[in-house]
């Protein structure tokens, strides 16, 4: 561009030609860069003889002759004349001839500046004469810059700039950027050719191009009418704005651990909740999906950095768009909202990022945050999908005929009789062929599908995002389903200049109907694997069968089990908030934010009495009915301060905020109705004949937190960074004098590459040292647990025990009162690194931290002579979690048209039971499987397998008796004997016992992992993503059914390679149905390795050639297909590796699935 003539006005000029015209929109952005209008005679015209518009013709005029013209909006006709320009030498005789047909007329405000008006309203057409606006004088002598951008905001009306926004590296459109006016909220969005359309008021505007994954770049308008832009890359790998508690950041200026996962990552995964959605992709967080039951109704179990409490609960906080929703325990709160809904995730890990939300974040927080509408036209989304699941392994179980086999041997064995009908295997073989194959029976192919439909758009002041979706997946074991509707709508408005208003709401509908898979008896799935083939679960006629006297098997039927039963469970839940926020000074900002969680849930389970020939048929109708109402009302109140000075950046947080919870239900439950075909509570009292047929009761719970809040942030220089908290907690689960608490912390960061020893070099784009110290305490413990409580199930003794002088119903206090119950509070160190080299190819972060849990709450049991029976709540454990965190990112290819890009993450830490205190070790026993637990234990991870190992297997009577006594005798049948597991004397007394249990392996992995690969060339975009835990252990419970013939029972395929002699087998003993050594106890032969290696996700998508799109018009279409659970590389032998808390009793496992949907944009 040449320069400007010294002394030349810039945009001085036109602002001042309105001032003088009252004209409103400019045809030109800037005067020429000539000082006086020519004269000259060889004029540059286009060729030929045109009918042009009068606007195209002044716009050639304005090259040619170097001026600029102003004139209102709407004045110049829109019609085409004929006119021959060419011919003209001066601009004003073309001016005269082209105006005055159209009773227009011209007035020279400036040397280079001309103003087109109507007739001869504004008077002589001299520069140096005054010129009006409405009546009033206002003289050129008198004009200066400042008097004319102040009347400019006035009188000056809006003019257009067009453009593109393409991407730097492939010239393809940027779709989505952002294109604002800076210090304004006016904005545009580009559309699918990357184009946009703003108006801007002064040449002196500044746009700010911007878009998430791109460096922003600001331009000056000047006299530019069309702006085309290339934005690069940027080097940050994800959004380059963090949500944290009440506010955000960016995410170079964080000084504290926090991980990020965008919308496109969410999405990719058909699961019906985002915390699936989260598995592999974040550092620090371990999750497992406790079930594959449909819509996640088995409860995602999130742990970022370990567990912290040994009681209470270690689910982390999930704020939703500011709210905090309350903790339910096992349900499932992710999936009553939608993933598509979602716009990012961020985790808040270490204790300097949660300790903003106090008592809450000792497990850490996830933020999420859902998608608002953005200034711009109407952007309308549709997401369909439609996919097919199935189980990826299934057990192998013995035929009919090796069924029988297997069960004659174990009955004589154990001194038992044959069942009579198993006794000659060939007869079995011809009746039944293979028999059952209940695993058939049980499991079937599954639809799901998926419809979502977005809303978003809005002008400058007020923006809008509607959304709706549908969400249907049937489960792989029939009878099972999940349904959802739900609704969002979050919208903003700029009310005034100061005043920001705004909302969100979410409004979901679920339905599940579920089957039983948790109970170690009557799991659908243990009571299909134990089902022997010999017998059918229907007869021919269609009625229901199931096992004989004569097959000595009176298990419940698995098929019965889950076609009789009628399960339901509807929620309906309303979560939403209303904010205002009020720009006090142009610094201080007042925040008011209320809303409310609002959950109402529905259980209903009928049971009718349906015959059937075997089995164990429900005899008895009954229907069981729950009712519960959670409400959770929420009000803060915030003054957020920001501010630059020079080189000092500070950022001030002060607030309050209330919060209440409340949890109530209502149940009750009917027998012996007369009829099935009506499962309504009054229709069961009909026919009632006693009172014990009948129960109805209900609960009620509430807790409340008040909370003050404070935040200071500090940044000298983009390079020294610093950040303080305290918050104080007051709860209603304390006693009055332990209320309330303070929770600190302090973060500091150095920005080592903005330091002038860094400057020369090239290998580093960013590195940042990263410290954090910070203290969180947890509150959820059991209301009233600092009072005294009374037990009325106590029964007295009148006289003798029988008669009326015999015992009587009672209540006495058993647990003494304990005011002294305060939180248990944790302690948090982090040490980090964030780094980016070779120009952002490589990108990632380590963290180190130690958390240690204090003042655990746990039981102690009273002194003898106290009078109490019951242990007390006490705060007296200690407990550790040492761990890294590893993300890594980086771009492998960045071609034209080929790309790769790599995520990694991993996550080890280690857990250790520090000190019970005052508390002894607690083992959680199992159900069923006896000689072991899950054990707590000073100097000992928490909740480690506590039980047996084992020494192969004993070969023969010598080794039987050399070997510690395990069961004594001789007699095989009762006693140990060869072919019987051989267990470790581990404390060397010569005797197995309980004493000689042991440290089995624990649930928490040694470290996870997850890897993603990205691949796109041209409109193909491939997404393979691998997950996996390493180091776990897993109680396969299922074995003790498969592998020990419980009740007549069918087997493991593996039972083949059973011990029936000398040297046969050191893995699988002997088959014996009474086990006389214990071999069924738990023990290292059932703690399996579930360490596993899933590719959990491979996506392809295509998306149309916009050429294509355009002629539907329509912005998008892409194509997609992906396959969830590929495949799985484990040695564990059970169903599926991922199991909820460690013990398999038989649950649901995942899905393999198949889909295929589209996305298109209008």
């Amino acid at each position: 561009m040449k320069k400007r003539k010294k002394g030349m006005p810039t945009t001085f000029f036109p602002f001042t030609a309105c001032l003088m015209a009252g004209f409103v929109l400019p045809a030109t952005a800037v005067p020429s860069n000539a000082s006086s209008q020519p004269t000259g005679t060889e004029k540059h015209w286009p060729v030929g003889n045109q009918r042009q518009t009068v606007a195209d013709i002044l716009a050639t005029a304005r090259k040619v002759f170097k001026v600029d013209f102003v004139y209102k909006a709407g004045i110049l006709p829109d019609a085409a004349v004929q006119f021959e320009i060419s011919r003209y030498k001066k601009l004003e005789p073309l001016l005269d001839d082209l105006l005055k047909p159209f009773s227009l007329d011209y007035r020279k405000v400036y040397d280079n500046t001309y103003a087109i008006v109507e007739g001869a309203k504004y008077g002589p057409k001299t520069p140096s004469q005054q010129v009006t606006e409405g009546g009033e004088p206002l003289s050129l002598n008198t004009v200066n810059s400042a008097t004319a951008t102040t009347q400019v905001s006035d009188t000056l009306r809006k003019r257009a700039i067009t453009g593109k926004v393409l991407d730097e590296k492939d010239g393809q459109p940027v779709i989505g950027a952002t294109v604002l006016v800076k210090n304004t909220r006016n904005g545009a969005k580009t559309d699918a050719q990357g184009q946009y359309h703003i108006d801007v008021n002064s040449n002196d505007a500044v746009l700010v191009f911007s878009a998430i994954g791109f460096t922003s770049q600001e331009i000056v308008v000047k006299d530019q009418r069309n702006i085309n832009i290339q934005l690069a890359v940027s080097n940050e790998a994800l959004s380059e704005v963090v949500v944290v508690g009440y506010g955000t950041r960016r995410r170079k200026d964080l000084t504290s651990s926090i991980s990020s996962v965008t919308s496109k990552e969410i999405s990719a995964t058909p699961v019906a909740d985002a915390g699936q959605a989260l598995q592999g992709r974040v550092s620090g967080v371990t999750i497992v999906q406790n079930s594959g039951v449909p819509g996640g109704g088995g409860g995602t179990q999130i742990r970022i950095r370990g567990i912290s409490s040994l009681t209470s609960t270690n689910n982390p906080l999930i704020v939703l768009d500011g709210f905090p929703l309350p903790d339910q325990d096992a349900d499932n709160i992710l999936n009553s909202f939608s993933p598509n809904d979602i716009a990012s995730i961020d985790v808040l890990k270490d204790a300097a990022a949660s300790a903003i939300y106090g008592t809450r974040g000792s497990n850490g927080v996830i933020m999420i945050t859902t998608k608002r509408g953005k200034a711009g036209r109407a952007n309308i989304n549709v997401d369909v999908y439609r996919g097919i699941q199935e189980a990826w392994r299934l057990p192998k179980m013995l035929n009919a005929k090796d069924y029988a086999v297997i069960n004659t041997e174990a009955r004589k064995a154990s001194g038992l009789d044959p069942i009579p009908k198993l006794v000659d295997p060939n007869a079995i073989e011809q009746k039944y062929g293979q028999g059952t194959n209940w695993m058939k029976e049980i499991f079937r192919q599954a639809p799901m599908q998926s419809v979502n439909l977005s809303v978003t758009g809005g002008s400058e002041k007020a923006q809008y995002a509607l959304s709706g979706g549908y969400f249907k997946q049937n489960g792989i074991i029939r009878n099972s389903d999940f349904e959802r509707f739900n609704l969002r709508f979050n919208g903003d408005l700029q009310a005034s200049k100061r005043l920001k208003v705004g909302n969100s709401l979410s409004m979901s509908r679920t339905v599940e109907h579920g089957i039983e898979s948790t109970d170690p008896f009557n799991s659908t799935i243990l009571l299909a694997l134990t089902a022997p083939p010999t017998v059918r679960p229907k007869n021919p006629d269609g009625s229901y069968a199931g096992g004989l006297s004569e097959d000595g098997f009176g298990e419940p039927d698995a098929v019965y089990n889950l076609e009789v039963p009628q399960r339901a469970y509807t929620r309906y839940r309303i979560t939403g908030n209303v904010f205002a926020e009020y720009l006090i000074t142009d610094h201080l900002k007042f925040k008011a934010n209320v809303g409310a969680d609002l959950l109402h849930a529905a259980r209903k389970d009928f049971y009718p009495a349906t015959p059937a020939t075997g089995g164990a048929p429900i005899t008895i109708t009954r229907l069981n009915e729950a009712s519960n109402l959670d409400p959770s009302w929420l009000s803060e109140l915030t003054l957020d301060y920001n501010r630059t000075f020079g080189q000092h950046r500070v950022g001030v947080l002060l607030g309050y905020t209330a919060q209440d919870n409340q949890f109530s239900s209502l149940n009750a439950s009917r027998n012996g109705y007369g009829r099935i075909d009506m499962p309504v509570l009054d229709n069961g009292a009909v026919t009632l004949k006693d009172l014990s047929q009948i129960d109805n009761f209900s609960s009620f719970g509430r807790n409340r937190l008040i909370s003050y809040i404070g935040r200071v942030n500090y940044d000298f220089k983009d390079r020294y960074l610093f950040s303080a908290s305290l918050r104080r907690d007051g709860s209603s689960n304390f006693a009055a004098n332990h209320r309330f608490t303070n929770m600190p912390s302090f973060s500091a960061a150095w920005r080592v590459t903005q330091e002038s020893f860094m400057k020369q070099q090239r290998l580093f784009d960013d590195l940042k040292l990263r410290v954090s110290y910070g203290f969180n305490g947890n509150q959820n413990i059991p209301t009233f647990t600092y009072l005294t409580k009374i037990n009325t199930g106590l029964q007295y003794v009148f006289g003798n025990s029988s008669g009326s002088g015999g015992a009587t119903g009672g209540a006495a206090p058993t647990t003494y009162a304990n005011p002294l119950v305060k939180w248990e509070m944790n302690e948090q160190l982090n040490i980090g690194v964030d780094l980016s080299i070779l120009d952002g190819r490589i990108s990632g972060s380590v963290d180190w931290y130690v958390r240690k849990s204090k003042d655990l709450l746990l039981l102690v049991s009273p002194a003898g002579v106290s009078g109490y029976i019951d242990p007390t709540a006490t705060n007296t454990g200690l407990m550790q979690n040492k761990g890294v965190d590893v993300a890594l990112n980086t771009v492998n290819v960045d071609g034209k048209d080929f790309k790769w890009s790599s995520q990694i993450v991993v996550a080890a830490y280690r857990n250790k039971v520090t000190s019970l205190g005052k508390s002894s070790p607690i083992n959680q026993e199992f159900q069923r499987i006896t000689g072991g637990a899950k054990r707590i234990s000073a100097g000992m991870p928490a909740f480690y397998f506590y039980g047996f190992k084992t020494d192969g297997i004993f070969q023969t009577w010598d080794e039987v008796n050399k070997h510690a006594v395990q069961v004594p005798g001789t007699d095989p049948t009762t006693s140990t004997a060869p072919g019987d597991i051989r267990f470790v004397d581990i404390n060397g007394d010569g005797v197995i016992n309980d004493e000689d249990r042991t440290n089995l392996g624990n649930q928490y992995p040694t470290f996870t992992y997850g890897f993603t690969n990205n691949f796109s060339f041209k409109g193909f975009d491939l997404s393979i993503f691998l997950q996996g835990s390493q180091g776990n252990k897993v109680l396969n419970f299922t074995r003790w059914y498969t592998e020990g013939g419980v009740s007549n029972g069918n087997y493991s395929q593996k039972v083949l390679e059973r011990w029936t002699g000398p040297g046969t087998s050191n893995s699988m003993p002997r088959m014996i149905q009474n086990d006389p050594n214990q071999n069924q106890r738990v023990s290292d032969r059932f703690v399996e390795n579930g360490s596993y290696l899933r590719i959990k996700n491979v996506r392809l998508s295509y998306r149309l050639p916009q050429r294509w799109t355009s002629y539907a018009h329509l912005q998008k279409i892409q194509l997609y297909t992906s396959v969830q659970n590929l495949a799985t590389f484990t040695k564990y032998s059970g169903i599926d590796p991922e199991v909820g808390d460690g013990v398999d009793y038989g649950y649901y496992p995942q899905a393999r699935t198949f889909q295929f949907g589209i996305n298109v944009d209008f």
